[in-house]
Formats: C-alpha cells, structure tokens, sequence
C-alpha cells in the first residue's frame, strides 16, 4: 500500500477536517464568498470527513447540498458525521472515479466549493477538473475554492524538488507544477471561460460578523471530530504512519520559509 494511501486513511479515521489555510476559519471565509442563496442546489468536491457540509448544511437549511469525494472511507466518514448532527438527510453523497468525469448532468449546480483538492491534482489533470466543474455549473453559476498554490519566491526547480520528495513519500504532490503560481491559476480559469471576481490571499482575509451554526449542531460535530481523533491514535500503525508524515513536512517547511500561500478564488461560469 502506497504512503498516499496510508495518510489519507490516517485522516479518514481521525476525523480530520479544515485541511486547508486558516483552518475553520479559511472555511466561513470561503462561505462568506460562496453567498449562498434560498433554493441554490450546491456541490462540495472532495467533501473528505464533511465538516464543511454539516457546516453548510446547518447555515442554509432552504438549499440543496450535494457532496462527492474518490474515497470510500472519506463518504463513509462524512456520512457518518452528517447522522451524528441530524443533517444526512438534507446531504446526497456521491463516490467519484479518478479521471472520470463527475456523475452530474450538465448545468446542474448554482454553486461549488472545492477546498485543498485542486491544487494537488496533478499536470493537466487540473484543467481537466475545472472543465468538468464549468460543465455541471449552471450559466452564471459560481466556483469558490480554497486551495494552497506556490509563492512567488520559489523558483520552477525548487517547488519541482519539493514535489518529488511529498510524490515519493505520500504519493501525492505539494501542488501543482504546471499551474504553479497565482497569475498562471488565473489565466487557467479565464482561458476556461469563468469571469473572476475575487482572488484573495487567505492570510489577509478578515470577516465582520462570521455566520452562527446552531450550538448544538456545532458541539456534536465537534464531539464526531473529537472520537475520531481518539480513534485515529489508538489504532495501529496510526502515530508511525502520523510522525513520518509530520517529519517530511517540517523538513519540506523549514521554519520561517514560505513556500506556499492560501488562496480563495471565487469565478462566475460565462458560457
């Protein structure tokens, strides 16, 4: 089994959520773009333990949400979170195929979030995606996604090397290389047909009045987050599988070096 497999799997079973810049508070960031509307049908790609979706989910009980995620394990989670806090049946999840396009028709969705899946797709594979994401939006429908692309100060070679080393540990890339910087995310989805509207660094981001998630909903969330990091330490292999991976990455991310910056883009579909 691959090192790819082994962390994903650590962070199924942990519960882990908000992998993403500024954690929780990256996501009501990117709420707060999303402005979601009564009636909207709404699609998480890559809803992992689903955390974002129960977040949603309990903010906007008027919409439709829609989660799909590749892994098994992931939906199994999600779901699992959704019957703990009371909201699986305002949810339809959906398992996806790698390089297939997405089980949608087309114009199906008002709105999609992504967080942390765009940027580790690899080479081509990352317009691809952003093709089938303009493909199910509605005309006029919006894209909002919090990914963590390159600084502008590492060079081709560096973030190449940096790749390598995450491709051959993890199985997975820091982010794409291709698509490497803020200005060549930018061209992608203009040359794509989606009209930006916003591309903000998360690091900069304040937000006046945060939305409220009832108490209840929240604490039972937190409480389904809670066991599965209990769970995740306890089983076997877990903290080998965990310090190996914490090693790498403190290594990659010397201390006081930025290599990488959060960043929220949301874009209009003008097809």
């Amino acid at each position: 089994m691959s090192q790819k497999n082994q962390i994903l799997k650590y962070f199924s079973r942990s519960h882990a959520t908000h992998l993403h810049a500024r954690g929780e508070f990256g996501t009501m960031a990117l709420i707060q773009q999303l402005d979601c509307q009564v009636g909207d049908d709404i699609l998480e790609l890559g809803c992992g333990t689903g955390a974002t979706l129960m977040t949603m989910a309990a903010l906007y009980p008027k919409s439709n949400f829609f989660g799909v995620d590749q892994s098994a394990l992931m939906l199994e989670k999600t779901n699992g979170r959704l019957k703990f806090c009371g909201l699986a049946k305002r949810v339809f999840l959906k398992q996806t195929d790698a390089g297939c396009a997405l089980p949608f028709e087309d114009n199906s969705f008002d709105r999609i979030y992504v967080e942390s899946m765009l940027a580790i797709q690899q080479g081509e594979a990352l317009p691809r995606i952003l093709a089938e994401i303009k493909r199910i939006l509605k005309p006029q429908g919006t894209i909002c996604f919090n990914e963590t692309i390159w600084a502008p100060e590492i060079s081709l070679e560096e973030l190449k090397s940096i790749n390598a080393i995450c491709l051959s540990q993890f199985g997975i890339i820091q982010a794409n290389e291709v698509y490497p910087y803020l200005k060549d995310w930018q061209q992608l989805l203009q040359q794509l047909d989606f009209e930006i509207e916003a591309s903000l660094a998360v690091d900069g981001i304040t937000i006046s009045s945060p939305p409220k998630i009832p108490f209840l909903t929240a604490f039972r969330s937190k409480l389904f987050t809670a066991i599965g990091k209990l769970k995740g330490r306890l089983a076997s292999g877990s903290k080998v599988e965990w310090k190996q991976y914490e090693a790498t990455m403190n290594e990659i991310h010397s201390e006081g070096a930025k290599i990488l910056e959060g960043t929220i883009f949301k874009a209009k579909n003008i097809k």
